[in-house]
């Protein structure tokens, strides 16, 4: 039994060492692919209009701050305010993308000012820099064609109104959700990379939703 204990002790430290492994790889291959492929990201971050009247960080660490609670897989923005509040943790980060980690309060403040067109284009100009470079052409329909796939998708769901353009759906028993949807556009490549062309807000002027 004693050798069972272990032999499962040292079983589990092996795979824990081997994903602390596989995330630092994963953490150092972000910047380096950003520097690749967009070796003015920040920059093209940078000139996206602010709306505040001051702060005490740039538009571009506010901005990469919301977009890094996505590449590390977050669930929550709390959930990253906690990494955030570890000294290592945020070290690493400002190490590796040359940025400082804002609060996720202080970027959902800017998002609520923010105008969404802007992050659009700046979307768009990434795009483009990918298809100018001719990154994605060996994934092309037939070496010619780009596919493109149009869907709505829901966001987010509430149980109480979360705004005014909210989305209503009312079940027969009576309970009624709130939501958000979008319809996307996205460049679908044969790999199973799909990359987003643009997205468009669902808005239904009588605010409940007809699934028909």
């Amino acid at each position: 039994m004693t050798h069972s204990i272990s032999y499962k002790s040292k079983d589990t430290e092996k795979v824990k060492e081997n994903v602390k492994n596989i995330v630092k790889d994963l953490a150092n291959s972000i910047p380096k692919t950003i520097k690749h492929f967009f070796p003015r990201f920040k920059q093209e971050l940078q000139k996206i209009e602010d709306y505040r009247k001051k702060s005490a960080y740039e538009i571009s660490e506010l901005l990469f701050g919301a977009i890094s609670l996505f590449l590390f897989k977050q669930g929550s923005r709390n959930s990253f305010n906690n990494n955030r509040n570890d000294k290592d943790f945020t070290s690493n980060y400002e190490k590796l993308f040359g940025m400082r980690l804002p609060h996720q309060d202080t970027i959902n403040d800017l998002f609520r000012e923010l105008n969404p067109e802007e992050l659009e284009n700046f979307k768009t100009s990434m795009v483009r820099e990918l298809t100018e470079k001719k990154v994605l052409h060996q994934w092309r329909l037939q070496g010619k064609y780009f596919v493109v796939a149009i869907d709505g998708t829901g966001v987010n769901s509430f149980s109480e109104k979360h705004c005014d353009k909210c989305l209503t759906r009312t079940y027969e028993s009576g309970k009624k959700i709130y939501f958000h949807n979008v319809l996307e556009a996205k460049l679908v490549l044969p790999n199973g990379l799909a990359i987003s062309l643009a997205t468009e807000w669902i808005e239904n002027e009588q605010s409940d939703y007809d699934p028909a």
